[in-house]
């Protein structure tokens, strides 16, 4: 319906545009968000490692898993903008 209105030219309608840049801008919040996750839980473990309580098993899942939310998060925020 809004794109039948925006496209009749119907003033009342309300601008995808803004929508638009709103939503791309919030996927690329949650991506910043992500990748500072990542940088501090490698931050953290490489403390643990230096310190006298050494963990068995360093999880590289974790920072994996984080990138790769990322990596999804880029390619949505690129799909969007190529709009």
């Amino acid at each position: 319906m809004r794109a039948l209105q925006a496209s009749a030219g119907d003033p009342s309608a309300p601008s995808a545009h803004v929508s638009h840049w709103f939503g791309t801008a919030l996927v690329l919040m949650g991506v910043v968000v992500n990748l500072l996750a990542a940088l501090q839980y490698a931050r953290l473990v490489r403390r643990l490692q230096s310190g006298a309580w050494i963990p068995q098993h360093a999880s590289r899942k974790g920072i994996a898993v984080a990138i790769a939310l990322a990596l999804v998060g880029i390619a949505v925020a690129a799909t969007l903008l190529a709009r």
